[in-house]
């Protein structure tokens, strides 16, 4: 029973976060609760009390061994660990179906003379599995694997996701979904801040279908990175963050938003046009991102003057480039205080951008055009 209070002190100062049922221990290393029987059992019944406790027999997973051992190192007797010799075929395997690794055996094992089951060395520094007659008494060293992500499915127009703890030092082993569906109609753009991953191991990945597989990935970003930005081509969007079994960083923090989908209007047929905001002279719709373009023959310049013009505030804005790439504005124009307004271009060729966001709605804008 002593030993069963300092292996419950143990886990509790390396974590206080209560990831686990009743009797289990979340140790952040491994990322696995566990729970270590106050009897002594041979390997069935050990089998048997975990599964009573609603958890499983440990098995070693890749990268847990140093974690086990760090557990296991005060205990005068070893505990049970889910595995077993085919004694047909000789090959060890691990109850749960897991793949079992043989890099995990202590120094001078697997010894055929000690047994047919596997319990865990902990102590000096030859710890690992070792070999055990099934019969014999030894601790029930139980695991539940924890549900520790925090995704999920988000919709609507906006919202925010994070890893776990963040920001805070993430779990290991982790596989995270978040999944983002727009409106029909919409496209999603999700903007990270800042990622902070250990560097080619952790990787936040996006995808544009429900799909995990590699060919699927759109992209996959790991260290450190600040004011990534992507948006999608339809309305759904797939964030999967997964980590390997060793080295956590504070991970990352993104917000989206929606915009809905509209072709680019060009007008480069004649020598002066009209354009409008959507849906003009009616209210805009909300969520709004239309481009426009107006291209005149080489050597010419376009003259744009806006006769009507009412837009939210500061939220909802026309801005106007003399370029075709957007890159060098010219001026935002938002409110109620812009129309009459006259512009000369410097060139043959004037973009403009229209955004709003999902608040208030007016009639908008109204502008013609014609080649100098």
């Amino acid at each position: 029973m002593i030993l069963f209070f300092i292996f419950l002190l143990f886990l509790s100062a390396i974590s206080p976060d209560n990831e686990c049922p009743y009797r289990y221990r979340f140790y952040a290393d491994t990322a696995i609760c566990y729970h270590l029987s106050d009897d002594l059992y041979d390997f069935d019944g050990a089998v048997r009390y975990c599964e009573g406790t609603g958890g499983k027999l440990v098995s070693l997973i890749q990268g847990e061994r140093a974690g086990i051992a760090n557990l296991t190192s005060h205990l005068l007797v070893q505990p049970w660990i889910a595995s077993k010799r085919n004694t047909s075929t000789g090959i060890f395997y691990n109850l749960d179906h897991s793949v079992f690794v043989p890099g995990q055996w202590a120094q001078g094992e697997p010894n055929p003379t000690n047994g047919d089951c596997v319990t865990f060395k902990g102590v000096a520094s030859n710890f690992g599995l070792q070999t055990t007659q099934c019969y014999q008494q030894q601790y029930a060293f139980c695991k539940i694997v924890p549900d520790l992500c925090n995704g999920g499915i988000q919709n609507g127009t906006f919202g925010s996701i994070q890893s776990p703890q963040y920001p805070n030092q993430y779990y290991n082993k982790l596989m995270c979904l978040y999944y983002i569906y727009a409106p029909q109609g919409f496209r999603v753009n999700i903007y990270f801040p800042q990622i902070q991953t250990e560097k080619n191991y952790d990787f936040v990945e996006i995808y544009e279908k429900n799909s995990t597989l590699y060919p699927d990935r759109i992209v996959g970003l790991s260290g450190n990175l600040t004011d990534y930005t992507y948006q999608s081509n339809g309305s759904f969007l797939l964030v999967v963050f997964r980590t390997n079994y060793v080295i956590t960083d504070i991970g990352f923090y993104a917000t989206w938003n929606v915009e809905r989908i509209q072709p680019l209007i060009i007008s480069n047929t004649t020598n002066s046009g009209e354009l409008t905001s959507p849906n003009y002279p009616e209210d805009y719709d909300t969520f709004d991102k239309q481009l426009y373009y107006i291209q005149v023959a080489e050597g010419g310049r376009i003259n744009v003057t806006i006769d009507d013009f009412l837009t939210q505030e500061t939220f909802d804005y026309l801005d106007i480039f003399d370029s075709f790439n957007q890159s060098s504005k010219v001026v935002r124009l938002s409110g109620n205080s812009v129309a009459p307004w006259s512009w000369f271009s410097t060139s043959n060729v004037v973009s403009l951008k229209f955004v709003s966001d999902g608040s208030y709605q007016y009639k908008g804008w109204h502008l013609t055009w014609n080649m100098i």
